[in-house]
C-alpha cells in the first residue's frame, strides 16, 4: 500500500512540473517587453485619410508594468521627442481580470504635423506611479518586439514644374513628333503616377497619357502632333504620391502647326541692263505658328553678296548691278514649329545700255534717245536633245513662242526677248519699212543650238496699210560684221481677225527686223529716140531688109537645086 501512494505521488509531481514549465512558456510567448502594437512599422500617414491616427500599446501587466491607467505617445523627428494630441486625451486601458497581457490605447490627432519619418514611443503611468519612464525601442532591429519606427506622414502633393525644361514651354510651339518634358518631385512619400491630360483650348479632352521617367525627377510623354489638328492645346499634368496626393494644377498651353510653309521669289527685271535696279521680293505663307524666321541669300552677285534675315512674311531686296552674268538667289523661311520651304530664281544683267546718242554735224548737233524695248525672259534648268522647250510668255504682238532644240544637254539657259518699235541703238542700219524690231540673246546656249524655230505675228491693219499680200512679209536678220539686213526663209502659217502668222527657223540668234519682202518694180528713165520711117527708127527699117535678103536668097538656092 505504501509502495502505491509512493508512486502516485511521483505521478502528481511530474504532472506540476509540465504544468508550471508550460505556464511559463506562455508567458514567455505572449511578450517579454512593452510593445508599440499601433500604428504599425513603417505606416504610411497623409492628411487625406483625416488627421486621427490610432495609437496602441501592450504590456505584460505586473512584469512589464501594474495596473497602466495612462499612457503618453512621443513622436521623434529630429533628434527631440515630442508630445503627440492634447494634454489630456481619451484613453481607454483594458483590463481583463485574470489576464496577463494589457493593452492601452487613444486616437491622437496627427493634423498640423510637418511632412517626413518619424520614431514613435509610449510612457505608461499608473495610481501610483505618475510615470514609468519612458519605454522605447527605436532600433529597426529590434522588430522581435514590435517596436514602432519610420512612421511617414505626408499631406503635401507633388511638386510639379515646367520651369527650365527647354523643349517643354507655355505658348509654344510644336510639330511632328515630340516629347513633352516635365519635372515632378516629392517627399517623403515616392511618385506614384504622371500623366499628360491633352485637350482642346475649350477643355475637350482628347487623351490622357501616362508619362514615364528615365531620369529622375524627369517624367516625359511621346506625342504625334501629326494625328491632331492645327491649333492651341491645354498639356496639364496630373501627379499622384504614394500617399494619393495629387497635383494637377500645372498646365501649359502649345500651338500644333503641321503646315509646311510656302515661299515664292521673283526678280524685276529678269533681265536687268548693267546699272539698273533689280528687285527681289520674297513672300512667305505660314500657319497658325506664323514665321520664325526668313533668310535671302544673292552671295553669286558681288553687288548683292550680303546675306539677309528677316521675320516679316515677305521680304524686299532693291540693288544696282554692275556686274554682268546669270544670277541664282535663294530664300528661305522657317514657321515657329520648325517646319521650313526654300526657293530659288535666276535673273540676268547683261551689257546693253540705255544711255543716249549724240550725232554731230557742221552747225547743228542731234541726240537721238534709243527706242525702250519691251523685254520678255524666262529660265529653263535643263534642255536635253530629245525634249525641247518652248518660250511663249510674250503676250500678243510681234513673238507667239520660240521653240528651241539643241545637239547636246544644256544647264541654267536664260533667253531674253526685247522687242522694239524702232531701230534699236546697237543696230547701225534701219531697215526701211520695217513692222517691228527684235534682239534674241542667250546664256548657256553657245554651240549648243541645233535650231530654233521662232513664231512671229504681224497685225493685219500694217499689211494693209503698206500694200502687202500676207505672203509679202518676212523677217530679216542683222549681220553685225556687215551691217546688212540679210533675208530669212518666211513661212506663212495661219491667221485670226487680228494678226497673220509665220513661222522661220533659225540656227543662231541676233537682231532681226520684220519687214515687206515685194518684188520693187523699177520703171527706166524715159529717153528720146531718134526720127525714122514711118514711126519706126531706121536701125529697125535695117534689120528688116536684112531679113528680107536672107530670106531672098534662100529662095533662090532652093530653084538651082531643082
Amino acid at each position: 500500500m505504501g509502495e502505491k501512494k509512493e508512486g502516485i505521488n511521483r505521478k502528481n509531481i511530474f504532472s506540476l512540473l509540465i504544468v508550471f514549465l508550460f505556464a511559463i512558456f506562455s508567458i514567455n510567448f505572449i511578450s517579454s517587453a512593452i510593445t508599440v502594437v499601433s500604428p504599425a512599422n513603417y505606416s504610411n500617414f497623409t492628411g487625406a485619410f483625416g488627421p486621427l491616427v490610432f495609437f496602441n500599446v501592450s504590456y505584460i501587466n505586473g512584469t512589464d508594468f501594474t495596473d497602466a491607467t495612462n499612457v503618453t505617445f512621443y513622436y521623434n523627428l529630429s533628434g527631440a521627442w515630442t508630445k503627440i494630441g492634447s494634454s489630456s486625451p481619451t484613453l481607454v486601458c483594458s483590463r481583463f481580470p485574470g489576464a496577463v497581457l494589457e493593452s492601452c490605447n487613444v486616437s491622437l490627432n496627427l493634423s498640423g504635423l510637418t511632412d517626413g519619418v518619424y520614431s514613435i514611443n509610449a510612457t505608461l503611468a499608473n495610481a501610483s506611479t505618475t510615470a514609468s519612464g519612458v519605454y522605447s525601442y527605436l532600433l529597426a532591429g529590434a522588430t522581435g518586439f514590435g517596436v514602432t519606427t519610420n512612421i511617414m506622414f505626408d499631406s503635401t502633393p507633388p511638386t510639379v514644374n515646367f520651369s527650365g525644361i527647354t523643349n517643354t514651354v507655355n505658348n509654344g510651339n510644336y510639330s511632328g513628333m515630340k516629347h513633352p518634358n516635365v519635372s515632378v518631385s516629392n517627399w517623403p512619400a515616392g511618385i506614384s503616377s504622371v500623366y499628360f491630360n491633352v485637350t482642346y483650348a475649350n477643355g475637350t479632352q482628347v487623351s490622357f497619357i501616362k508619362a514615364l521617367s528615365t531620369t529622375a525627377p524627369y517624367y516625359n510623354i511621346t506625342l504625334n502632333t501629326s494625328t491632331l489638328y492645327d491649333g492651341l492645346y491645354n498639356l496639364t499634368v496630373y501627379a499622384n504620391d504614394t500617399l494619393n496626393n495629387l497635383n494637377k494644377s500645372q498646365s501649359i498651353q502649345i500651338t500644333v502647326d503641321n503646315t509646311v510653309p510656302t515661299v515664292s521669289l521673283n526678280c524685276t527685271p529678269v533681265n536687268a541692263n548693267r546699272g539698273q535696279s533689280v528687285t527681289c521680293t520674297c513672300s512667305g505663307g505660314f500657319g497658325v505658328s506664323g514665321i520664325s524666321t526668313g533668310t535671302f541669300s544673292d552671295t553669286g552677285n558681288p553687288d548683292d553678296s550680303t546675306v539677309e534675315t528677316f521675320t516679316a512674311a515677305s521680304f524686299v531686296r532693291t540693288f544696282t548691278s554692275s556686274n554682268t552674268g546669270t544670277f541664282t538667289p535663294s530664300c528661305s523661311v522657317t514657321s515657329n514649329a520648325g517646319l521650313g520651304a526654300s526657293t530659288t530664281t535666276t535673273y540676268a544683267v547683261i551689257l546693253t545700255s540705255s544711255n543716249p546718242s549724240t550725232t554731230s554735224s557742221p552747225g547743228s548737233t542731234t541726240t537721238t534717245t534709243p527706242a525702250v524695248p519691251v523685254t520678255t525672259t524666262q529660265a529653263f534648268n535643263t534642255i536635253t536633245p530629245s525634249s525641247p522647250v518652248t518660250m511663249s510668255n510674250f503676250g500678243t504682238d510681234t513673238v507667239k513662242q520660240i521653240q528651241i532644240e539643241v545637239s547636246q544637254t544644256a544647264s541654267n539657259v536664260n533667253v531674253q526677248v526685247d522687242r522694239y518699235d524702232s531701230k534699236p541703238a546697237a543696230v547701225l542700219v534701219d531697215k526701211s519699212d520695217s513692222y517691228k524690231y527684235l534682239h534674241v540673246d542667250t546664256q548657256n546656249l553657245t554651240g549648243k543650238l541645233s535650231k530654233a524655230t521662232m513664231t512671229i505675228q504681224v497685225n493685219k491693219t500694217w499689211v494693209s496699210g503698206k500694200g502687202l499680200a500676207k505672203e509679202e512679209v518676212a523677217l530679216y536678220r542683222y549681220d553685225e560684221s556687215t551691217n546688212v539686213w540679210n533675208l530669212l526663209p518666211t513661212t506663212f502659217s495661219t491667221e485670226d481677225s487680228t494678226y497673220y502668222t509665220y513661222n522661220v527657223v533659225l540656227d543662231h540668234f541676233s537682231y532681226f527686223a520684220i519687214a515687206p519682202n515685194k518684188a520693187q518694180v523699177t520703171t527706166p528713165a524715159p529717153t528720146t529716140a531718134s526720127t525714122g520711117f514711118l514711126g519706126l527708127p531706121y536701125w529697125a527699117w535695117i534689120a528688116i531688109v536684112v531679113v528680107l535678103i536672107i530670106i531672098g536668097v534662100g529662095f533662090s538656092l532652093k530653084k538651082k537645086l531643082k
